[in-house]
């Protein structure tokens, strides 16, 4: 499990590199107060992750309540093998994840994502 600390200090960099082409993928993300450790408290939330390729064109996107859930402070996100069907492992991918709660934005984490090949079709 990742762990992302509520900050001003801007998005975690985060590579998500063990990503099999045509398989599932899950991520969970525990979100801490920075200063005390405890669970920040994510009601109200509402979390969105896009991967784009380097020259920036949209591959999917992720939402709540599909791809994204929040259960406490812990938030996971599941990539369907659909959605890493569509990833070939020559091209580069860069992902961010966003929250919006109260008109305001703020990204946590963004970083590249390394497709591996799958073998077995």
């Amino acid at each position: 499990m990742t762990t992302v600390y509520s900050s001003n200090t801007g998005p975690v960099m985060y590579h998500l590199d063990k990503v099999v082409q045509g398989d599932d993928f899950s991520l969970s993300i525990a979100f801490r107060n920075k200063n005390d450790l405890t669970p920040f408290d994510l009601t109200g939330y509402s979390f969105k992750m896009q991967v784009r390729r380097a020259d920036k064109s949209l591959v999917f996107t992720l939402e709540q309540p599909t791809n994204i859930t929040v259960i406490g402070n812990i938030v996971t996100i599941t990539i369907s093998n659909a959605h890493t069907s569509m990833m070939e492992p020559c091209f580069e991918y860069y992902y961010d994840l966003q929250s919006t709660n109260g008109g305001n934005i703020t990204t946590w984490m963004r970083g590249r994502l390394i497709v591996m090949q799958q073998v077995t079709v």
